[in-house]
């Protein structure tokens, strides 16, 4: 489903976000990889909640989402983040609107669309919300979403650091002594 594979060569936390949504890939209307919510409401507003498990604890900072053509996009969506699955200590992130940025072939057809990406006050979590605020299709949908993530220092890797600065000033307060004598 959301996985990623309806745009190849990206894979989050490995590859470079920004060189890779600078290129400007998109998405394909209608492959495996598009998401549809289920109503059985024919008109009115539409709510969807999408919950994303990123593996582990990272550093999230932006993301691209790639919309549904036509009426069937989402209108607009809420980011929220969390280190637990339940969402109990979720952090609303921000309110999004998705716009249509079409992809036309050779031959002027709209194909998919462009990634949108949405810049995040950089926060760290292991799963994030997408929740769909407003939508007025029986159902709606989007093709790709992709996560500009960086890894979270370990505890450890601060203790190491704060170690070797310790025996630099050592030293350097060493070197001062043994001079000033």
């Amino acid at each position: 489903m959301i996985d990623q594979s309806g745009i190849p060569w990206y894979n989050s936390g490995v590859d470079d976000f920004d060189a890779y949504v600078a290129n400007r890939p998109f998405a394909r209307d209608g492959e495996a990889s598009v998401w549809w919510s289920q109503s059985d409401v024919i008109s009115g507003p539409q709510t969807a909640i999408l919950d994303f498990d990123l593996g582990g604890t990272w550093r999230i900072e932006s993301i691209a989402f790639w919309n549904m053509l036509g009426s069937y996009g989402f209108d607009s969506f809420d980011v929220l983040v969390s280190d637990d699955a339940s969402f109990t200590d979720a952090k609303l992130l921000g309110n999004f609107t998705a716009v249509q940025q079409p992809a036309v072939d050779e031959w002027g057809e709209e194909v998919g669309n462009y990634a949108q990406v949405f810049e995040l006050a950089p926060t760290t979590g292991s799963f994030v919300r997408l929740r769909s605020t407003g939508g007025w299709a029986w159902e709606e949908g989007f093709n790709e979403i992709a996560f500009e993530v960086a890894p979270v220092p370990e505890p450890e890797t601060y203790a190491l650091m704060a170690g070797g600065l310790t025996l630099l000033a050592w030293a350097q307060r060493r070197r001062r002594t043994a001079t000033a004598v």
